[in-house]
């Protein structure tokens, strides 16, 4: 995947959805990882066209939460490699 393909706020959320991933000791990039990522960027497009469908963005933040919470953990091999469809 050639990611200097992506827009340069696709490659930030990317970027973010790996440091969480790491930050919570998952192997695995999954796509609950990139949700977050995107959920967490208040002033992003996702946030705010969730909202105008009147999505509540904190009861959306806390469903993703406790689900990554559900993810097994493990050590890395230094890298994180995405979910396998």
């Amino acid at each position: 995947m050639k990611f200097d393909k992506f827009t340069i706020k696709a490659q930030e959320a990317l970027a973010t959805a790996q440091q969480l991933t790491m930050a919570k000791s998952h192997t695995v990039l999954s796509p609950l990882h990139l949700l977050s990522a995107l959920l967490t960027d208040d002033n992003g497009l996702v946030p705010m066209l969730l909202q105008k469908i009147g999505t509540s963005i904190s009861r959306l933040r806390d469903m993703t939460e406790s689900e990554l919470r559900r993810l097994p953990q493990g050590t890395s091999s230094g890298q994180i490699m995405p979910e396998a469809a």
